[in-house]
């Protein structure tokens, strides 16, 4: 933008590539069309006093192959967790300090860590109908059932005292115990996609986000666990703790 308050845009057109300016009003400015060959775009410019600096993206001579996607956690002091899915990949590894790979399993999930060191948590495979499950990952770098899962879209959960997550999914709000023993406990007809948090508070109230809704239910849930990580992402965004 300059002094005067023209803003410049660049953007292409029938003849080419054009850098247009806005005036304050809205209203079109001065425009330039800068050479360039068929196959170049404008990349980022500075508008300096006597004209432009410009980058051209032109031919791409390379390029990154495509890599899945996943979910990371804590998983201990000085250990990680890194989740891999899409592209053939649905596999989580641990890691420790120096990067070096201890473990793997082959499943994908929003795993938490209980004080004990067990990670578990439900999975989130892309496909629909589901075939996803909530799992323990076990020492042994084997998979351990848990319920059978419905739906997709999955909020972070979290873990109570006793080693109960509770999370949302599919239109319930479902808890899975120590013993990986799932119940419901609320249910409606809703398909809205969510990927927040669920938040344990005292009481064993659990709050969930639901686009423009904020939910709160009782439960018999018991407070949050006391170990370090007993959040979402295994408290790797800094969910938080308890005070």
């Amino acid at each position: 933008m300059t002094m005067d308050g023209t803003l410049w845009v660049a953007y292409p057109d029938l003849d080419g590539r054009l850098l247009e300016g806005v005036l304050p009003d809205g209203s079109t400015g001065p425009t330039t069309r800068p050479e360039c060959g068929a196959d170049e775009e404008i990349g980022a410019f500075v508008l300096l006093d006597d004209g432009f600096v410009i980058s051209w993206s032109g031919e791409t001579i390379s390029a990154t192959s495509p890599a899945p996607t996943g979910r990371k956690a804590i998983a201990g002091p000085g250990q990680f967790l890194i989740g891999s899915q899409g592209y053939g990949a649905f596999t989580t590894g641990r890691f420790g300090r120096d990067g070096a790979e201890s473990a793997r399993w082959a499943g994908h999930g929003a795993m938490l860590v209980d004080k004990n060191g067990s990670i578990s948590g439900p999975e989130l495979e892309n496909h629909l109908p589901s075939r996803s499950r909530f799992r323990r990952l076990a020492s042994d770098n084997t998979l351990v059932d848990g319920p059978a899962l419905t739906g997709y879209y999955t909020s972070y959960p979290a873990m109570d005292c006793e080693g109960t997550m509770v999370f949302w999914r599919d239109g319930k709000l479902l808890a899975v115990d120590a013993d990986l023993a799932g119940r419901e406990l609320f249910a409606m007809d809703d398909s809205r996609a969510v990927i927040g948090r669920a938040l344990l508070l005292s009481g064993g109230s659990v709050v969930v986000s639901l686009d423009n809704e904020v939910l709160v239910f009782r439960t018999p849930l018991g407070p949050l666990a006391e170990g370090p990580w007993p959040c979402g992402g295994g408290n790797l965004r800094g969910n938080p703790l308890l005070s």
